[in-house]
């Protein structure tokens, strides 16, 4: 099951603390570098609406990993919240078995797409 940012919590936590955060990011914990966007700043407010957005970086959600978000605060500290809907990644499920380990070879690539069709 895939696990869908929660973009509502996101928003109700930044406007909630939004006296003391500096900026906020949403992004896939561990594929940080590749999916986050900053969603908040203390200069410009909310430079992404949380209340239409369907995706981060182009993706909705995880299936193997955790949509999370990273707050600065300005104090200095950062905190990182995991910010998904309650999906969960069940260890038996084939697809997510697969991707958890990394770049996929063209064997490997070609199970993913057959578990996607249906035809596993």
């Amino acid at each position: 099951m895939t696990k869908h940012y929660d973009f509502k919590k996101a928003k109700n936590f930044i406007l909630e603390n939004k006296e003391t955060i500096e900026s906020a990011d949403l992004g896939i914990r561990e594929d940080w570098s590749w999916t986050a966007e900053e969603v908040y700043n203390d200069k410009d407010g909310f430079v992404i609406d949380l209340d239409t957005v369907e995706k981060i970086a182009g993706i909705p959600g995880s299936r193997w990993a955790t949509p999370a978000l990273l707050v600065v605060y300005k104090n200095g500290d950062s905190k990182l919240f995991d910010c998904h809907d309650g999906g969960n990644s069940n260890p038996m499920d084939p697809l997510a078995q697969a991707m958890m380990y990394g770049p996929l070879s063209g064997p490997t690539q070609e199970y993913v797409e057959d578990v996607e069709k249906g035809e596993f």
